[in-house]
């Protein structure tokens, strides 16, 4: 019974939007490492004086960032954060021959693969699995 006005649908939806506070808190501690890393990438590329003014001005405010990487989001996974965190520590070390790691450091560096790891696979083999769920 998913009626709004019923118990169950309360139930969920009291559920759901706790899972979301929590979320919101854990990534709202990864901010300030985000906007350092802006702030990083930054010096990457020569500022003009207009963009030198804005920095100077302040600090905060964004100005070009070239990230001199390629990446992609190949998929994500939903499920309790333990057996995430297993899954990725498996991964990581099952695929070690694979790791790259980047000449230029950020958050995340030291999770980072050659384009040669068979993803494919390793998304087929996860999703056998279905342990996190």
């Amino acid at each position: 019974d998913l009626d709004p006005n019923g118990d169950v649908h309360k139930d969920i939806l009291t559920k759901v939007l706790r899972y979301a506070q929590e979320a919101s808190g854990a990534i709202s501690t990864r901010f300030d490492s985000w906007n350092q890393i802006d702030r990083t990438l930054t010096a990457y590329i020569d500022l003009d004086d207009k963009e030198r003014e804005v920095v100077y001005n302040d600090a905060r405010k964004p100005v070009s960032i070239v990230f001199p990487y390629t990446y992609e989001l190949v998929c994500t996974y939903k499920g309790e954060a333990g057996l995430i965190w297993d899954m990725e520590k498996e991964y990581l070390r099952k695929y070690k021959k694979y790791k790259y790691i980047p000449k230029i450091n950020f958050s995340g560096y030291t999770e980072c693969f050659s384009n040669t790891l068979p993803i494919q696979k390793i998304k087929k083999s996860i999703i056998n699995t279905k342990t996190f769920y």
